[in-house]
């Protein structure tokens, strides 16, 4: 793109000219040829790093004020906003059906799932990894390419107008909620508000696009009742288990070691789905996916292919077998939520060794954290061993107790180095372990300490 071009789309007046491909906003991260976006956060100030950029190859910047530099560059008010205005006449220029999901939890594995089933009929383009932010959603719209016929998008927030810019930046054709949860409940108080923050991803949605909800979750359910049923234009799409209600639903589950299978419903047929993971709230990421695939005509055929060859994403969820034991790692994030997904994954595990649950500190859930993490504790029955580490051990083990797990069954470690370790000593071959924690909590390293 010329530099002059995307000034125009950015608002911004361009100092210099050149042509440049591709964006960083972290100067490690450039590569030749790339733009260094220049962002003024909280904590540190892009514009001090342009030196490293340019010594990385960048061919132009960014910036929200004049420089010293040999570079081309573009002046915004906003480096932010100029990102995504840029991506949104992007966007715009192209003929590309764009699915956005956001939610509480499982935002990123619901993702995979629909690329799995877009991607066997069209070349689909999807967010790497969790670029889901005010600025990972524009560079995501902006590495679409001209000949993607879909792109599935990730929304995530943590308070209020922020899904709504995303949304006004990708301009969706079809819109996702997963569910509402506790996540970020720290920053908007009530899940109410969450729920209100999630919907702001109508704001953008086309006026003929359509929105998938999962109305198994009791506050999108009323959400719809009291804010959506014969107030938007457009055409929504609802699915859930067992509940004949809905547009799309699944019955007959069965969650067998490593795989799940379900009868899936459809307005335009049914099917049966087979898929290499384990859990229900696996289900409902595939029935969202499913809602997609039907919307976008994909064959049945081509979504149980899709679906049969589900990979989720690094460190959520992955379970495989090493070194005589069978590990579940999930370590990416953490909420009341996605930790009941997990222990239920582990609880439902057939073998003859122990089910052994680590389990790190969920973040951002504010004044609700002491409760949340003794409500997650009391899931934890039918569990043999647990050890928790970080802040709120104290609360994961009243739960546990309190569950019907004995004190001297459960064990405190301050981070996950000392967990790895004490799983050391615990641990016997053939035993089943789970590893969940907040992304700050370095779960991983409880695994990396133990198999070290």
């Amino acid at each position: 793109m010329l530099l002059s071009k995307a000034a125009e789309n950015m608002q911004g007046r361009a100092v210099g000219e050149c042509c440049f491909d591709g964006f960083a906003i972290d100067s490690r991260h450039v590569k030749p040829g790339n733009m260094f976006v220049c962002i003024l956060g909280e904590h540190t100030d892009g514009h001090k790093y342009i030196k490293n950029a340019e010594e990385n190859g960048a061919s132009c910047l960014l910036c929200e004020h004049e420089v010293e530099t040999d570079l081309p560059y573009i002046i915004v008010s906003s480096s932010v906003k100029g990102l995504q205005l840029l991506a949104n006449s992007y966007r715009a220029a192209l003929d590309v059906t764009v699915v956005a999901v956001t939610g509480s939890v499982g935002k990123t594995t619901t993702k995979e799932c629909i690329y799995s089933v877009l991607k066997e009929k069209y070349k689909t383009h999807k967010t790497d990894g969790n670029k889901n932010s005010e600025t990972g959603l524009p560079r995501t719209l902006l590495e679409i390419s001209p000949d993607d016929e879909y792109a599935v998008v990730e929304m995530g927030m943590s308070a209020r107008g922020e899904i709504e810019v995303l949304s006004l930046t990708a301009q969706p054709d079809i819109a996702v909620i997963t569910n509402i949860g506790h996540s970020h409940i720290e920053f908007l108080g009530t899940r109410e508000n969450i729920l209100q923050a999630k919907l702001e991803i109508i704001t953008g949605l086309k006026k003929d696009g359509i929105l998938i909800l999962n109305f198994d979750d009791e506050y999108l359910s009323r959400g719809y009742e009291e804010y959506l049923k014969d107030k938007i234009t457009q055409r929504i799409i609802r699915y859930g288990i067992e509940n004949i209600n809905c547009d799309i639903y699944a019955q007959d589950i069965v969650m067998e070691d490593g795989y799940l299978r379900f009868f899936v419903h459809t307005p335009v047929g049914e099917t049966t789905v087979v898929m290499p993971c384990e859990g229900i709230h696996n289900v409902y990421n595939a029935l969202a996916a499913v809602s997609v695939a039907v919307c976008a005509e994909v064959p049945f055929d081509l979504i149980c292919k899709g679906l049969s060859s589900f990979k989720n994403a690094p460190m959520r969820q992955q379970s495989y077998e090493k070194n005589g034991f069978f590990i579940i790692e999930d370590c990416y994030n953490a909420s009341p939520a996605s930790m009941k997904a997990s222990i239920d994954v582990l609880k439902n595990r057939k073998g003859k060794g122990r089910k052994i649950a680590v389990l790190g500190d969920m973040k951002e859930l504010g004044e609700m954290s002491q409760l949340l993490h003794e409500e997650t504790g009391k899931m934890l029955n039918g569990i043999d061993i647990f050890i928790a580490f970080g802040t709120y051990n104290d609360a994961y083990i009243k739960g546990a107790v309190f569950a019907g797990l004995p004190s001297s069954s459960c064990f405190s470690c301050e981070n996950a180095e000392q967990a790895g370790i004490m799983l050391k000593k615990i641990a016997t071959e053939g035993d089943c372990i789970l590893v969940k924690s907040s992304r700050s909590m370095g779960g991983e390293n409880v695994l990396k300490t133990f198999f070290d």
